[in-house]
This record gives structure tokens, C-alpha cells and sequence, in this order.
């Protein structure tokens, strides 16, 4: 069940952001502007924010579709994807840049 996306627009008030220094370390590491960002578990787009200040083409991987919708509203340049890592085509090149903030998963475990 995903449960986040029942709650999207309390979840995005209520969830603190991240540092926009985030945004300077990846642009150092890279020289500049990395040539594509893909982030898993985007949810309503806290990381998002940041990622979105590189510049860069953005793709955004989220399953809960109430949470990719959010996440497209605030952010309509960026690529949404209403999928799971696991099941995401990545592209024949790669990417430069492969962000998660904070993804919660439901795993499922047999003892």
C-alpha cells in the first residue's frame, strides 16, 4: 500500500527540506553542470528542490502516482517517471547523477 501519497499535500507542508549546499557539492564534484540528474523516491520533491538547481535535465522516479502528480505540478520541467528503480529503463548512456534523499520502501522479508 502506499500510504504518502493519500496525505501529499500534508506531507509536502509538513517534511523539512534539504540544504541548498547540497546543490554546490555535486556541482564541485562535477566541474559544472553534470548532463543529466535522475532521482529515486522523489516524492513531492524536497530533494527535488535542490537537484532542480544544478541546471541539469532532471528525471524524477516516483511510484505513488498521487506523489508523481504533485511532484509535476511543482516541478514541470522535470521528467516524471510513476515507477520503481527496479522497473526504470535508465538510458543507453547512463546518467551522471543518481540522487536519493530519502526513500521509504516497503520490503517484504521471510524468515
Amino acid at each position: 500500500m502506499k500510504l504518502f501519497g493519500t496525505v501529499a499535500d500534508l506531507y509536502e507542508r509538513a517534511r523539512p527540506g534539504y540544504p541548498p549546499e547540497i546543490a554546490e557539492s555535486i556541482l564541485a564534484y562535477h566541474g559544472g553542470t553534470p548532463a543529466s540528474v535522475v532521482e529515486v523516491g522523489a516524492g513531492t520533491g524536497k530533494g527535488t528542490e535542490v537537484l532542480a538547481r544544478l541546471g541539469a535535465p532532471l528525471t524524477c522516479l516516483e511510484p505513488d502516482a498521487r506523489m508523481a502528480a504533485r511532484l509535476a505540478e511543482r516541478f514541470p520541467d522535470a521528467r516524471i517517471e510513476a515507477t520503481t528503480f527496479e522497473r526504470w529503463s535508465p538510458p543507453a548512456g547512463g546518467v551522471d547523477v543518481l540522487a536519493c534523499a530519502m526513500a521509504w520502501r516497503r520490503c517484504s522479508v521471510t524468515w
